[in-house]
């Protein structure tokens, strides 16, 4: 046999196993179908299911859940521009790929983000994007709620420095930092509200809400000093200590009932 024809017969017995190789590869398998939906893998080659076209990777779940939507090799993995145009990249900052997966690799991949600017998760850190007490400290959560700490990938109030930086404080008097939260405990938070500057609601009093059980606490004006250093005494002339508020005249006393 010439060496021309063994190459010949080589060649054939190479297409010849290329096609039973071929043959092996079954499309959408029944026994692939759970490995299908959620991971794009729909071809049955031998005894396991692979990913064999875009359009796989594009109907399964893990390419609507974790953009994981392009075919390379035999599996679906996401690519830079899957990751780009995910809703885990504008929200969660998991723009950049890595290993088949989106994940936050930069600290502009965070800070781009919807969680960065309300939660402060501007730090990248292990693939996620993380918060930092100076993260904490520029969002708006900090400024109302006193969410101005980093404890783990949260950011939450966690001292009266906290507290009192927020409207919170200044608004309501919540200013005292309590059994893990912002509380109003005494006339000192009352003296730090608006309220008390304003109108000369400084002193703290307890009162009885609609439920028994559930009594509450306000800021009112509580001595005639509370009410003359008040910005309404200067400009309304509302100086003296009504009953719940500060008032212009003295109220009126009491008629007693005739017998």
């Amino acid at each position: 046999m010439t060496r021309s024809a063994k190459s010949l017969g080589t060649t054939l017995l190479l297409l010849c196993l290329l096609s039973l190789i071929d043959g092996c590869r079954e499309s959408n398998a029944p026994e692939c179908k759970l490995e299908c939906e959620a991971t794009g893998r729909c071809t049955r080659e031998g005894s396991r299911c692979i990913a064999a076209s875009e359009g796989d990777c594009h109907r399964s779940k893990v390419c609507q859940t974790q953009a994981s939507c392009t075919l390379e090799g035999d599996r679906c993995v996401a690519s830079k521009q899957d990751c780009a145009g995910w809703e885990g990249c504008k929200e969660r900052g998991q723009c950049s790929p890595s290993q088949g997966e989106c994940r936050a690799l930069t600290n502009a991949d965070c800070q781009a983000s919807t969680g960065c600017k309300k939660q402060g998760r501007c730090t990248a850190q292990g693939g996620e994007c993380m918060p930092t007490d100076e993260n904490c400290k520029s969002t708006d959560e900090c400024k109302t709620y006193a969410k101005c700490t980093a404890r783990g990938a949260q950011c939450l109030p966690t001292s009266s420095a906290d507290c009192e930086q927020s409207k919170m404080c200044t608004e309501q008097g919540f200013c005292t930092f309590s059994e893990g939260r912002c509380m109003l405990l005494s006339d000192a938070d009352c003296v730090k509200t608006r309220a008390c500057r304003v109108k000369g609601q400084c002193t703290l009093r307890q009162f009885q809400g609609r439920s028994s059980s559930l009594p509450q606490a306000g800021c009112v004006p509580g001595s005639v000093a509370d009410c003359r250093q008040s910005e309404w005494c200067k400009e309304h002339g509302t100086c003296l200590l009504g009953k719940h508020e500060c008032v212009d005249k003295p109220p009126e006393p009491k008629r007693k009932k005739k017998q």
